[in-house]
């Protein structure tokens, strides 16, 4: 069968049959928020294409783990490249790639003295390179790159040298300095590194003895060499970054920040003779940051940098054509800090940054020739080229299916409604029909109708809004509050009326509570009830209809609990409860009606504290304070039994049930990406007992936990992780293999290729980290042109997916 037959073969019947069994686990509802690089800042030196041309990411993760962890794109999915956290660092990690596939990266070990250790992937398991910090003192590294002989080299400034250069090499047995430790003529800064094909590393950096302006030295086997002169560039310069081209001479791209062309990027290339600059000096638009370059396969020049175009910084990516700088596509989203660029074996660029627009999430994006495309799954909030949405609430329709509101970045933070109907979110009338960029609720009447409470109008005052079926129509005027209604929550009466509670501004921000009596807003009970102002309302109706507002008393740190008795608002508990300044709160009534209150608590771990009200005290349910530290969003519902569960954050989501002695977890613990936004009512369990959550990291997101299906004991289609393949089609070579999903015990698994008769080619054990396989898989040598499947088995479940090997 002919290569294009089989390519044609392969696009026609290519699928992933899935076929495990698992255990149960949250289940994204639309996009999935995991699949995605990585949730923090990367770092410039973090990013790089394995020889696939698959990018990978390295990144430090965040307060309160400091650790480590790569992730690489599969063609469709990231996946973690060994454990999450596998070393501890002081700041980004530097991070290569071997001509095997391997990565090495180098980092700041705060374990080992604040001196650079490196550790090396080879497809089973990370690996110290060397002894662990083995510079002289403290050190950062600026850059790791890989030789021709695939031995590691580091740049790095080496503050036992008065904060001069210094380069070091593995040499298969130590780690030995090349020529003379510290070899600049001075103190430096923006030091980059690069390796040309002999294997021998050149540096740029800027020159702090030399007028602050760009210096390159290269390595020639003997001696640090000038090329041309110390401090050539015509100016003071930052953010210096150095590659090579076909004929090894060195490219630098520089932010200027004399007084000519200030804040504004400039290219010089080395020419054999001198340096020369590329097109004109400045030449970005804007005042620009972060500057990064890269080499095509034709020697085409291409820049990334950060533009900023007084809305903040734009991504910008150019070419040289020769004649001028031209850029790739329209102005790129926005991006803060970190800016990674390379070029794909066909010559498209790609480009990693921390994306402002989706909560400073690292974003990878790829060139396709007309647009920029995203590694990875935004959330179901993303419209155009917009993603961002914050302050999600959620509730579910009389048929169990998922109702989110939240504000629309999309649409200038206004509001939007969306409804998960089995396969996609739908939009429930115009998006951004009101103003939605302060506090807003959602809830669901019984004949499924939303209903939205919002600060409105230039004022920030409240407004309630409900889902006719054509168009949203306000429930009594707009703006019914006198003045700013702040942390509104609302909830629904058995007439389906809605009743609110709001920190209210005109009554010195204590709370007030108004219900929609059919034809007005009453106000139960004085407005501003409280004894002094209360923040983080929390609103239930008890078994009579009779409001309970949970508020947090700022000046007391203390959470304070009202019941309206028909009269009167009576407190439960005069004491109140310990908590601790900004807390979160939530409140809900459990299967007997007592109130159940969760609460940030006052112990040095500032975890979280839940307590039932059962009549004369509040009892712990627990023995105390539990979960992470400094949780935020807590969020209390009950289950079809009447038990308490609980969500909270603490940078990632935990959901925990009451068990009737004890917390448990739901599943796995922190099982989403980064939270990036206020979140209210997040928490809902269906009438099967499916537990959902919906959240925002950077987009909107949300997932399910099939707590009231039914365990399967037999094989099942995978509604979860695949077996992914790469590169698919195969010329016969190198083939990775990737799934997640895993059992975090699990250390291997089995791998097999089997030919289309069913016949063994090939079996091979894998290595398994943290739930997580990405290995090579041996091809066979003079393995045939053909169609083969690959799967995978480990404890009864089995993932298989079909592999083409086009050989040219």
């Amino acid at each position: 069968m002919t290569t294009r037959n089989l390519l044609k073969l392969f696009f026609m019947t290519l699928v992933c049959t899935g076929y495990q069994l698992r255990a149960q686990d949250w289940v994204p509802l639309g996009p999935d928020d995991n699949n995605w690089p990585c949730d923090q800042d990367f770092g410039n030196d973090g990013f790089v294409l394995d020889p696939l041309g698959n990018p990978v990411i390295a990144y430090r993760g965040a307060y309160l783990d400091y650790g480590i962890t790569v992730r690489r794109w599969s063609g469709s999915h990231w996946y973690t490249v060994g454990p999450i956290g596998f070393a501890n660092s002081s700041n980004g990690p530097c991070l290569a790639t071997d001509a095997q596939g391997g990565f090495f990266v180098a980092y700041q070990d705060p374990d080992n003295g604040y001196r650079i250790s490196v550790q090396q992937w080879s497809g089973g398991a990370w690996q110290l390179v060397g002894p662990p910090g083995f510079t002289a003192g403290q050190a950062s590294p600026s850059g790791i790159e890989v030789d021709a002989f695939d031995r590691p080299v580091v740049a790095f400034i080496d503050n036992t040298q008065g904060y001069r250069v210094s380069v070091w090499r593995w040499n298969g047995m130590n780690w030995e300095s090349i020529g003379s430790p510290g070899f600049s003529a001075g103190d430096v800064g923006y030091l980059d590194l690069a390796v040309d094909s002999s294997g021998d590393p050149v540096v740029a950096y800027r020159d702090n003895v030399n007028g602050k302006r760009t210096t390159v030295q290269r390595w020639n086997g003997s001696v640090w060499g000038l090329v041309g002169i110390a401090g050539f560039s015509p100016d003071s310069a930052n953010y210096q970054q150095v590659a090579l081209d076909a004929d090894g001479n060195p490219v630098v791209v520089y932010q200027e920040i004399g007084l000519t062309s200030y804040n504004h990027t400039t290219v010089q290339r080395w020419d054999g003779a001198s340096w020369v600059v590329v097109g004109p000096r400045g030449f970005s638009e804007d005042w620009a940051r972060s500057q990064s370059i890269a080499i095509g396969p034709s020697g085409e020049l291409v820049v990334a940098y950060l533009d900023d175009s007084f809305d903040g910084y734009h991504v910008s990516v150019v070419r040289w054509s020769g004649s001028d700088w031209q850029q790739y596509g329209g102005e790129g989203p926005r991006g803060l800090f970190s800016l990674g660029l390379a070029i794909g074996p066909t010559g498209t660029p790609m480009v990693a940054y921390s994306n402002l627009s989706y909560g400073g999430r690292t974003t990878v994006q790829n060139w396709n020739g007309g647009s920029w495309v995203v590694l990875g799954e935004l959330g179901f909030s993303v419209e155009g080229a917009t993603t961002e949405a914050n302050k999600v609430s959620l509730a579910l329709d009389p048929s169990g299916k998922p109702v989110v509101a939240y504000s629309d970045a999309a649409h200038y933070n206004k509001l939007t409604v969306r409804r998960w109907n089995g396969a996609s979110w739908q939009c429930i009338g115009e998006p951004g029909f009101a103003q939605g960029g302060g506090s807003s609720c959602l809830a669901i009447d019984h004949s499924g109708r939303p209903v939205v409470a919002h600060q409105d109008g230039p004022y920030s005052k409240a407004s309630v809004r409900r889902w006719n079926g054509t168009t949203w129509e306000l429930i009594g005027p707009a703006e019914f509050s006198v003045m700013q209604a702040y942390y509104i929550d609302l909830t629904l009466d058995a007439d389906g009326d809605p009743v609110v509670a709001y920190q209210d501004r005109a009554n010195g921000y204590k709370t007030t509570v108004q219900r929609w009596n059919g034809s007005s807003w009453e106000v139960i009970g004085p407005s501003g009830f409280t004894t002094e102002a209360a923040y983080k309302q929390a609103l239930v109706l008890d078994d009579s209809g009779n409001p309970i507002v949970a508020h947090y008393y700022s000046a007391q740190t203390r959470v304070v609990v009202h019941r309206w008795d028909g009269s009167a608002w009576q407190v439960l508990s005069a004491a109140g409860i310990d908590t601790w300044n900004y807390t979160s709160t939530s409140l809900v009534l459990d299967g007997t009606g007592a109130p159940v209150l969760a609460y940030s608590s006052p112990s040095g771990e500032h975890d979280v504290t839940v307590r039932r009200w059962n009549g004369s005290i509040w009892e712990l349910l627990g023995s105390g304070s539990f979960g992470s530290e400094y949780p935020n969003n807590l969020c209390l519902t009950v289950d079809t039994t009447g038990s308490p569960l609980l969500a909270y954050d603490d940078g990632k989501v935990t959901v925990q049930r009451w068990s009737g002695t004890s917390w448990e977890l739901v599943s796995s613990p922190r099982f989403t990406s980064a939270i990036t936004s206020e979140l209210k009512h997040w928490l809902q369990v269906d009438s099967e007992g499916r537990v959902i959550v919906a959240f925002v990291s950077g987009g909107a997101y949300a997932k399910a936990y099939p707590v009231g299906y039914p365990v399967v004991d037999h094989a099942i289609v995978s509604i979860g992780d695949v077996l992914n393949l790469g590169p698919n089609p195969n010329t016969g070579e190198v083939l990775w293999i990737s799934l997640g999903g895993l059992s975090a015990t699990t250390e291997s698994v089995a791998a097999e290729l089997q030919d289309m008769s069913g016949r063994c080619i090939s079996v091979q054990s894998l290595p398994v980290a943290s739930g997580e396989l990405n290995s090579r898989f041996a091809l066979p040598v003079g393995l045939a042109s053909g169609m083969y499947v690959a799967s995978v088995s480990v404890d009864g479940s089995r993932w298989s997916a079909r592999l083409v090997v086009a050989k040219p």
